[in-house]
């Protein structure tokens, strides 16, 4: 029986829904935060569907955002700062997502919005 239970699972089509979340629910600060990870993942991408698809992430990102153009602007300056950074992890890496991530979370990117938040 039990055997006869795990086929039938096995072989229904079973499919999990996954509604996707209200981006316009997100918070300005974590809008802006998720437009510095997607646009620095591009940039480090040697991958052109990859790159394609940050960029593309990051641009959905941005026509969210309340910011000015401005603050973008800053933004990219600040990526290309965090991925000149040196970080050293045990396998000699760039670590250059970590960079990314450390940015996204940084208190430059808070500076960031609460520089063009008006």
């Amino acid at each position: 029986m039990k055997l006869l239970l795990l086929l039938a699972l096995a072989l229904s089509p079973v499919v999990f829904a996954i509604t996707p979340p209200n981006l316009d629910a997100y918070q300005q600060p974590q809008i802006l935060s998720n437009w510095l990870l997607s646009r620095c993942a591009g940039k480090i991408s040697t991958d052109k569907a990859f790159t394609d698809d940050a960029y593309k992430s990051a641009s959905a990102w941005l026509e969210r955002s309340h910011l000015p153009i401005e603050a973008f602007n800053d933004g990219d300056r600040l990526i290309s700062d965090y991925l000149k950074m040196k970080l050293s992890g045990a396998d000699k890496s760039n670590l250059n997502m970590m960079k990314c991530t450390l940015l996204a979370q940084s208190q430059d990117a808070m500076e960031i919005f609460e520089k063009y938040n008006k």
